[in-house]
């Protein structure tokens, strides 16, 4: 718990007795504060709606695309199944999945059989496209078809002449 949410600021009505004017400035103060929260709480709310509303829309696009390839998916096996694509557009099978998932290894290894197929169909594009969404920023990958970069200039170096 933060020091903030323990302390907060006093109603002027339980403040007793003081000056006029100040306690007009802590009324407009305190109202102020009111208004501000009730604000971050609907803006707070609002952008939690729209973040589900996305989440389920993906989610949806997901179980339809698992179902396209006659494979029923339940909202929880939705992160297993999408591990297993990934496996397999990579050509990788995770053999401990089977511990590791539990009840959940079903959608793993039909994610993985449906990312094998996608691979071997040529569904995906390049190498850069694994290593991009593998998290490679660039989209270069060493020994995968593509060439290493390298900082090179077109500009050639002078080299200082001893005088």
């Amino acid at each position: 718990m933060k020091i903030r949410d323990i302390i907060t600021e006093a109603d002027p009505a339980e403040l007793g007795p003081m000056n006029d004017k100040m306690k007009s400035v802590l009324d407009k103060v305190h109202a102020g504060d009111k208004v501000q929260a009730k604000a971050d709480a609907e803006a707070k709310a609002k952008a939690d709606a729209e973040k589900a509303a996305k989440q389920q829309a993906e989610n949806d696009k997901i179980i339809a695309f698992a179902k396209k390839h006659g494979f029923d998916l339940e909202p929880k096996e939705i992160s297993y199944f999408q591990t297993g694509l990934e496996h397999g557009k990579r050509g990788y099978i995770d053999r401990g999945a089977g511990e590791a998932y539990g009840p959940y290894y079903a959608a793993y290894a039909k994610g993985v059989n449906i990312g094998e197929k996608m691979k071997d169909l040529g569904e995906m594009t390049s190498a850069g496209s694994i290593a991009s969404s593998m998290g490679g920023g660039n989209g270069f990958v060493n020994g995968i078809g593509t060439t290493q970069r390298r900082g090179t200039s077109s500009k050639k170096k002078r080299r200082k002449s001893k005088s």
